[in-house]
């Protein structure tokens, strides 16, 4: 099954996301999940306001499970927008 991830950034967590970064890249090599493509995203003036993971899980639980434990999640980094099943239909 295919996920889609949004995120919004929560304000003055600059600092915070740079100190936690190792250890988000090292939670979405885990395994847990298999990304298919993630990155940031960025609002007007080109800064990152967010993020969008779409990967591959087994189930739902998995899916909440991958989201819920990342390091930004658990640190207040970001907030989990939502977490969608997707269609994957082109790629």
């Amino acid at each position: 099954m295919y996920f889609a991830a949004m995120y919004d950034l929560n304000e003055g967590q600059a600092e915070a996301q740079a100190r936690e970064r190792p250890a988000h890249f090292a939670h979405a090599a885990t395994g847990l999940v298999r990304i298919v493509m993630a990155g940031p995203t960025v609002g007007d003036a080109g800064t990152v306001n967010g993020g969008l993971y779409v990967f591959e899980a087994p189930d739902w639980a998995t899916a909440r499970r991958f989201c819920e434990e990342d390091p930004y999640t658990k640190g207040g980094i970001w907030r989990v927008l939502s977490v969608r099943e997707f269609d994957k239909k082109v790629g």
